[in-house]
């Protein structure tokens, strides 16, 4: 049995809006009728093997993706941005009854992405293509509102990290929005301060030099809560 559990949340709680995993529709539809091509594409389409040859296509030129744009200013479906947020703190309820019958420790981070606070003039490298999907930017801006509002649920064992790329000034996205290696190490790094912080886990003292030498890094990117 674990001691500890990190729940990483924020994009897919925002973009399966429906409560159901993702492609479960088209899967329902195959299943239904396994002669529907378009369905069994759509799920193909989605594997990992499918979009790394995908991502080696455009490397060579012959996928070129479009350049991206910010289209969340315009989504206004914002009742289902609530359900969504709702569900998620209902899933965080019920994981903090079962982790605490079980002697376990949750806690919970809500991870950055581009559409968020991320400058994409800054990403020279031209990583992030074509995918900022309506309602993303909306959804984490009343995320933001309703941990600064709502402390006692969002205090403890929650880490808020959307906004800690607020002040990069590199590429941290090796795609439309999974991070870079050394991108990851910082988010790694922030996380590891707050358990030790909150005394999630015993810290020792060979745990807190690592971390404090890395200090600098999580600190040059922008501020955590």
């Amino acid at each position: 049995m674990p001691h500890v559990a990190i729940f990483i949340d924020g994009v897919n709680d925002l973009l399966m809006d429906s409560g159901e995993p993702w492609c479960t529709d088209d899967v329902r539809k195959l299943w239904d009728d396994p002669a529907r091509s378009v369905a069994g594409e759509r799920v193909v389409t989605q594997l990992p093997l499918t979009r790394f040859i995908d991502s080696i296509k455009r490397r060579l030129g012959r996928n070129p993706p479009a350049k991206a744009t910010l289209k969340s200013h315009s989504y206004d479906d914002t009742k289902k941005l609530a359900a969504s947020l709702d569900r998620y703190a209902q899933n965080k309820r019920l994981i903090e009854a079962a982790a605490a019958a079980y002697g376990v420790r949750p806690v919970f981070v809500w991870q950055p992405m581009p559409a968020y606070r991320y400058q994409f003039r800054n990403d020279r490298s031209g990583r992030i293509r074509g995918w900022a999907p309506p309602g993303t930017e909306v959804g984490y801006s009343m995320m933001a509102r309703i941990v600064k509002e709502n402390p006692k649920d969002y205090d403890q064992n929650f880490l808020w990290l959307a906004d800690i790329q607020e002040q990069c000034k590199e590429a941290i996205y090796v795609d439309s929005f999974h991070y870079t290696g050394k991108f990851s190490d910082v988010i790694a790094v922030a996380i590891g301060r707050f358990v030790l912080e909150r005394k999630i886990i015993a810290g020792g003292t060979a745990r807190s030099q690592s971390l404090a030498s890395s200090e600098h890094t999580v600190n040059r990117f922008g501020p955590t809560r």
